[in-house]
């Protein structure tokens, strides 16, 4: 299966003080699925619907990474390191 990558974003995991870097499409579904420790939210479904838009070429990376960081911000796991954005 085929990757895409994107600038990295920093985010808390479930478990206390460890943080991950996400660099990809298919990471950050890939955590959705598997670890996002917040809630389900509108900004969430959102940022899967991106990240599978983005997969399919449809958007570009760039969008889907950012929605999936105001999800993350939502859930407050978003670490803002410079130059994120």
């Amino acid at each position: 299966m085929r990757d895409i990558p994107f600038k990295e974003v920093t985010v808390m995991t479930r478990r206390a003080g460890v943080i991950k870097g996400i660099t990809s499409v298919m990471g950050a579904a890939e955590f959705i699925l598997r670890e996002w420790p917040g809630n389900p939210s509108e900004r969430l479904d959102l940022a899967s619907i991106a990240l599978v838009k983005a997969y399919d070429g449809e958007i570009s990376p760039d969008i889907a990474r950012t929605t999936f960081i105001e999800a993350a911000k939502e859930a407050d796991i978003y670490i803002d390191l410079p130059g994120d954005l």
